[in-house]
């Protein structure tokens, strides 16, 4: 859906909840207590309340990462407001409400058996994943695929309801009909239903489970197994028999674990050449159970285990553990694992490996919940209960996205460069960069402008304010992952591409045309000029440098695409220190 489309929407439901509520607080305030219309104005404010989450979901993937920390903090204030009355007219409701065993449910007794009213079944969209395709079609199949009441064209409506993704991709061009309906299910089967899709799928899923390095990390362990054992009784169901993978299965499982467990298992299984994947299963699953037992009887007078400090309050009464294992019984016992580096060394919240800006970033492309930084869901239907936030003081959001916290951050991160480079000119030689003066031709002008050459950048880059002084168009859009110093996950940053023309001002017949990428800042510090001595050593030699003075913005950067393009006459050497590079456009001091 359109991210506009969802704004509007949202707006438009936001402008009634006001006067709902303000409905709600006058009933309430009024001696004579209406429950019928109190009650169908609970009805109204729960309605709005799911439709503001599912249209704040849509809003959370679409809009741009930069207004994520506004979103969540705009969203939850308003949904504060819609709970805040929900309780109140609860809080006044409660004492009418007559509690009638035979009222909460209904059940009707029939000959010797009982007939109870189950709650409704829900079929799971299909996103095109494989390993959730039998899921999905025996869900399908037994509550539409074989209702006969139904006719095909709402067979087919339920099927495009039920698909998003890629799944969707393959039906949405088939237009609603009898026929359509048929191939759709056959195109549906073949493409995700296939068994050697499906037991590749799985067969990746084991690959790519996370190893576990230490022996003493219980959660890690019983993470690996579960998700071992699920794989494999998956394979089992679908009749692939465990001795036509357990040769290829095993290594991979021991690379999994521990090196201490990899030792304990060769050594039980001793000159034994061939072992089941179920005997291995075993006995990692013997190995968690004994860890899990062994930490209960050491941490027998505990009552909770918290998961993180986050979940952790000065009270200690919330608990929330993932798993249900033996561990859980084991109370104030920390277990700490980073989502941002995957290290249990330390928790989320005191990450220092990335920046606030990466940590949002990792945590969109997780899919993981920006309040609680858990998965499979939004921080708009997000009910964990978490800490304060440290600076604010609020337990809306999480520290990552607090406005005080990012503000302190780039105000830190920008006097720090500055710093910096004050340091590095003071106390370092006087360093000359390939740079030249230029003519940039534009529309309807032409501006100066100095450039810097740099060999090792694999772009061209361009500042935003000439391009707007120069009036340049941008002829397509480009993504580039910008890897920051000291950083291991990139930034990615979308840029508009321009054409730019340069011109030599020695001889305006030399030009150049190329391609750059526009960006607001090319460099954070002042590039040198040569100095006097330096000017006066070159004069004496009839040399003229393509520098001047009157010119000290550095508004492009010539990458690597042409800078052998610009220097292809050759390096010449002035003394040990200076060297001087022709051009086919200037001349460049070095």
């Amino acid at each position: 859906m359109d991210i506009e489309k969802s704004l509007r929407k949202r707006n438009t439901i936001r402008t009634l909840v006001p006067n709902i509520v303000q409905e709600a607080e006058e009933l309430l305030t009024n001696s004579e207590l209406d429950i019928d219309l109190l009650e169908e104005l609970l009805g109204k404010l729960k309605q709005k309340e799911c439709q503001l989450k599912e249209i704040n979901d849509q809003v959370e993937k679409l809009i741009d990462v930069s207004s994520i920390e506004t979103e969540i903090l705009d969203s939850e204030e308003f949904n504060d407001k819609i709970s805040k009355c929900i309780r109140k007219i609860n809080r006044k409701l409660k004492p009418n409400i007559v509690k009638n065993p035979e009222s909460q449910r209904e059940i009707e007794a029939k000959d010797r058996g009982f007939n109870v009213k189950l709650p409704k079944l829900t079929i799971e969209k299909f996103t095109g994943n494989p390993q959730e395709w039998t899921e999905f079609w025996n869900s399908f199949e037994t509550t539409i695929h074989e209702n006969n009441v139904l006719s095909k064209v709402e067979k087919f409506s339920y099927l495009k309801m039920y698909l998003s993704g890629k799944a969707l991709n393959v039906v949405s061009g088939f237009e609603l009909s009898s026929e359509n309906y048929d191939n759709c299910i056959k195109i549906l089967k073949d493409r995700f239903g296939r068994k050697d899709v499906i037991v590749s799928s799985y067969m990746n899923k084991i690959i790519n489970i996370e190893p576990v390095k230490n022996s003493s990390n219980l959660n890690a362990l019983r993470r690996l197994y579960d998700d071992l054992i699920t794989s494999v009784r998956n394979l089992d169901a679908m009749s692939v028999t465990s001795g036509s993978y357990s040769c290829m299965l095993i290594p991979m499982v021991l690379k999994k674990i521990p090196y201490n467990m990899v030792l304990e298992f060769n050594r039980k299984k001793g000159s034994k050449s061939e072992v089941e994947v179920s005997e291995l299963l075993d006995y990692i699953k013997s190995e968690v159970e004994c860890r899990e037992s062994s930490n209960l009887i050491i941490n027998g007078n505990l009552s909770e285990l918290a998961s993180s400090p986050r979940n952790s309050f000065e009270s200690k009464k919330y608990v929330h553990t993932k798993r249900p294992v033996a561990a859980t019984l084991a109370t104030n016992v920390k277990v700490r694992y980073c989502c941002f580096c995957k290290n249990d060394a330390h928790d989320s919240d005191n990450c220092n490996e990335f920046s606030n800006e990466q940590k949002r970033n990792k945590l969109r492309d997780d899919r993981r919940c920006y309040r609680c930084l858990k998965k499979f869901h939004t921080s708009s239907t997000c009910r964990s209960k978490i800490a304060p936030c440290s600076v604010c003081k609020k337990n809306s959001h999480n520290k990552i996205f607090c406005k005080s916290v990012n503000e302190k951050v780039e105000v830190s991160e920008e006097g720090n460069l500055a710093t910096a480079m004050s340091v590095n000119s003071l106390n370092s030689r006087n360093v000359l960069l390939q740079t030249c003066t230029v003519s940039v031709l534009g529309e309807s002008s032409t501006e100066l402008t100095r450039l810097l050459t740099d060999s090792a950048a694999e772009r061209n880059f361009i500042r935003s304010d000439l391009v707007k002084k120069l009036k340049l168009k941008s002829i397509r859009k480009e993504t580039l992952y910008i890897y920051s110093f000291g950083m291991k996950i990139p930034q990615r940053i979308i840029y508009d591409v321009v054409d730019v023309r340069i011109q030599s001002l020695e001889n305006p017949i030399n030009s150049l045309q190329f391609e750059a990428l526009v960006t607001d800042t090319i460099t954070g510090s002042q590039i040198n000029f040569a100095d006097k001595v330096t000017r006066s050593l070159l004069e004496k030699r009839g040399i003229r440098l393509a520098d001047r003075e009157s010119v000290r913005d550095v508004q492009i950067l010539a990458g690597g695409e042409i800078f052998w393009v610009l220097q292809p006459q050759g390096i010449e050497k002035i003394n040990k220190h200076l060297f001087l590079t022709h051009s086919s456009v200037t001349l460049f001091k070095g």
